[in-house]
């Protein structure tokens, strides 16, 4: 068992010649003798990713995490408001490399 971070997963079938993108926001990765089992925070599909949508999100989530990181009293929401810009980033990533 593994902890997975934000970033792109590539699932792949049919012995290898089909191969499906998602970004996840993170979560957890177990391997089995023949299966791996992936528990995701968040996942979408690279071909569902709302491009315009994430972009808005990462400019608002930019502008508050300048905003939380000028408070140290603020620390839980900072690292909430970092890790939705990560969200936002990983998104746009998998979408436009690979939808």
């Amino acid at each position: 068992m593994t902890v997975l971070r934000p970033g792109e997963l590539r699932v792949r079938y049919n012995d290898n010649k089909d191969v499906e993108w998602f970004a996840i926001s993170g979560g957890y990765l177990q391997v089995h003798e023949d299966k791996v089992i992936v528990l995701a925070d968040a996942a979408t599909h690279a071909s569902q990713v709302d491009v315009e949508r994430a972009r808005r999100a990462k400019s608002l989530r930019s502008s508050a995490w300048w905003v939380s990181r000028s408070c140290r009293a603020r620390a839980r929401r900072h690292r909430r408001v970092r890790a939705d810009l990560k969200w936002c980033e990983v998104q746009l990533q998998v979408a436009e490399r690979r939808s």
